[in-house]
């Protein structure tokens, strides 16, 4: 049978010393911190764990982006790791949350919309992606669901990178009505859709092309639980930390 993908419930994990297999390896690179005037020496492992540390702190957003977070997410782009190929990466079951995403931030912001939590889950091959909007629009959340697989490598700014692909294939918007601060389940899928739940799912499948799909993968540490990959229309990298996987 099918398992259904259901929502994750915010569990705020505080700041910690990785229980889960610290990062060891990687190059080390001389760079000039942005909070300070001396030059510091991160390696890999240094800029993985600082942002593992960051992203699990609670109440972290797409906006708590500093230039040492960015730093810390260039250097691992960099390294290009992806530990056990794309195929690994696709599996990475559980639930994800995003706290990079600079194209949302950049063309959202200005115009006083917010997006905060950006979340998915992958489960077996599905995925499913909720995100709350507020600001100058009314509090809701939009959620999208469909399939995740490896696809061909992507070429990059003369790199080959590893690259997955993302089908979404249903749309639905709202909260739950217990609880407004979580978004609702599919009502497409539970049979409750109405017609307003259809206009939106037909509306979604129209406007979701396939030149979006692709997403080239430029780190995957699934020990650690920290993914960055690309949104190549708006060249946006997005960085993304395993809460909790299932």
């Amino acid at each position: 049978s099918t398992r259904a993908l259901t929502t994750p419930t915010p569990t705020p994990t505080p700041p910690h010393a990785f229980t889960r297999k610290q990062y060891r390896r990687g190059p080390v690179r001389t760079i000039a911190r942005a909070s300070s005037s001396s030059s510091s020496t991160l390696t890999v492992a240094d800029a993985l764990n600082s942002l593992a540390r960051h992203a699990s702190t609670p109440g972290v957003n797409l906006y708590d982006v500093d230039d040492d977070i960015q730093l810390c997410i260039d250097i691992l782009i960099e390294d290009g790791s992806v530990s056990g190929g794309i195929e690994n990466a696709v599996r990475g079951d559980g639930e994800w949350q995003v706290f990079c995403a600079p194209h949302i931030v950049n063309l959202a912001g200005p115009v006083g919309v917010r997006f905060a939590p950006l979340q998915y889950v992958i489960d077996g091959g599905k995925i499913r992606s909720d995100v709350r909007h507020g600001g100058i629009v009314p509090d809701g959340w939009l959620s999208a669901s469909g399939k995740v697989s490896a696809t061909v490598p992507y070429m990059l700014d003369g790199r080959e990178r590893p690259a997955c692909r993302i089908d979404f294939d249903t749309f639905w918007i709202g909260a739950r009505s217990d609880d407004k601060s979580s978004p609702r389940d599919d009502p497409n899928a539970s049979g409750e859709a109405n017609v307003v739940d259809k206009a939106i799912n037909a509306i979604g499948k129209v406007g979701f092309l396939e030149g979006i799909a692709t997403f080239p993968v430029l780190f995957y540490d699934a020990d650690v639980g920290v993914v960055v990959f690309q949104f190549p229309p708006l060249k946006s990298n997005i960085a993304a930390f395993l809460q909790r996987s299932i």
